[in-house]
C-alpha cells in the first residue's frame, strides 16, 4: 500500500470468489477494520503462499479490476485462477505482459512437458482430459515441480489373499464349553480401487473364507506425494460378514439361539496400513496389515464377536 509492504496484519480468509472482490481486514490491535479492492492495491498475500494480484479483465463484454490468485509459476509464466458465476477462469501471463484469458487448453498443457522429467509428458499425451479446473492444476503443478507421476493415481483391479488369527467370542456357554475360540483363517478373493483424487481412493473388496463371504468397503489415504515406487497408505472402512453354510445348531433351555435359518449377516470395520510397490506402469504389488471387528447379533439372547489381524497381499492391474 503507497508502496509499502504490510506485515503483521491478519487478512480475513473469505472464500475463493469473495477473495478475488476485495480484501477484508478486520479490527485488531495492529489496523482498523478496512475494505480494499482491487482499485486500491497492486497486490496482497498469505503466509501460506497464496499471492493475489490486481488486473483488469474482461467479462461478459465488460472490462472491470478483480483479484487474480496465481496458481501456477514457471519462470517466465504465470498462471492465475478468478472464479464468477461457478466457472473458472484461467489467466496466463508471459515475461511482463499483461495477464490473457487461456483459449487454447493444449498450447496450456504444453507448459507441463518437463525435459527433465519426461514421465509427464508421457503422462499428459496419454490423458484424456476433462477442461481445465483448479484442482487439476494445482495437482499438475506439484507433479511438475516434483516430477512425480504418483499424483496421477490409476483406476486397479486385482487379486487379493489374507492369513492370520481369528479371535470368535460370544455371550453363551453351551454345553459348558469355552465360548472363546482362536483360529487360523486364509481368505482369497479380488478388488478394485477407485480413484476419488490424487490421495484418496475407493476400495471395494469381495473376500472368501471357507464358509463365510466378507465385503470389505474401504477407503483408502496414500502418500502419493512421496516420490518413488514405494508408497505407504493407511485403510479404514466398513464391512458386511455373510454366512453362506449353515450356522451350527445351539441350544440353550430348550430355545433355539442360532441355526442354518437364523440372521446370517454380521457387521464390522477395517482398519489397516501397508505399502503399495508399483511395479510397472501397469502393475502394483500391495502389502499390510490389518485389523477387523466384526460383531452380529442374531437374536436378542446370541451375540457373536469377531476380532482378526491378518497379514494381506494384493496384486493389482
Amino acid at each position: 500500500m503507497n508502496g509499502k509492504l504490510i506485515r503483521g496484519i491478519a487478512f480475513e480468509r473469505a472464500n475463493q470468489v469473495q477473495r478475488a472482490e476485495r480484501l477484508i481486514i478486520p479490527q485488531q490491535n495492529l489496523h482498523e477494520a478496512r475494505t480494499l479492492y482491487p482499485s486500491d492495491i497492486e497486490e496482497y498475500g498469505f503466509p501460506d503462499g497464496r499471492r493475489y494480484i490486481s488486473a483488469e479483465i474482461t467479462s461478459y463484454g465488460s472490462t472491470k479490476k478483480v483479484f487474480l490468485e496465481e496458481i501456477l509459476n514457471l519462470d517466465s509464466i504465470i498462471v492465475y485462477f478468478y472464479p464468477v458465476q461457478g466457472s473458472d477462469y484461467f489467466f496466463l501471463q508471459r515475461g511482463g505482459s499483461l495477464p490473457e484469458l487461456i483459449r487454447d487448453e493444449e498450447e496450456f498443457w504444453n507448459l507441463f512437458r518437463n525435459s527433465s522429467c519426461p514421465e509427464i509428458a508421457t503422462y499428459i499425451d496419454g490423458k484424456k482430459r476433462k477442461g481445465l479446473t483448479y484442482g487439476t492444476i494445482r495437482t499438475y503443478q506439484r507433479a511438475y515441480t516434483d516430477c512425480n507421476t504418483n499424483l496421477f493415481p490409476k483406476f486397479r483391479f486385482g487379486i487379493t489373499a489374507e492369513t492370520g488369527l481369528e479371535f470368535k467370542s460370544n455371550n453363551v456357554n453351551p454345553l459348558g464349553d469355552n465360548p472363546n475360540d482362536k483360529n487360523l483363517l486364509l481368505s482369497i478373493g479380488v478388488f478394485v480401487q477407485i480413484p476419488i483424487n490424487e490421495s484418496f481412493s475407493f476400495r471395494p473388496e469381495v473376500l472368501y473364507q471357507f464358509d463365510v463371504v466378507q465385503l470389505p468397503m474401504v477407503f483408502r489415504y496414500s502418500f502419493n506425494y512421496k516420490k518413488g515406487n514405494r508408497i505407504p497408505y493407511i485403510d479404514l472402512g466398513l464391512l458386511a460378514d455373510i454366512k453362506i453354510s449353515p450356522e451350527k445348531e445351539i441350544v440353550v433351555d430348550g430355545q433355539t439361539l442360532a441355526n442354518s435359518k437364523t440372521n446370517p449377516f454380521c457387521y464390522g470395520l477395517v482398519l489397516g496400513t501397508g505399502m503399495e510397490f508399483k511395479l510397472t506402469s501397469g502393475h502394483a504389488l500391495y502389502t499390510g496389515i490389518r485389523f477387523r471387528y466384526i460383531e452380529g447379533s442374531i437374536n436378542n439372547e446370541y451375540i457373536e464377536k469377531v476380532k482378526c489381524l491378518t497379514f494381506n497381499v494384493a496384486y493389482g492391474f
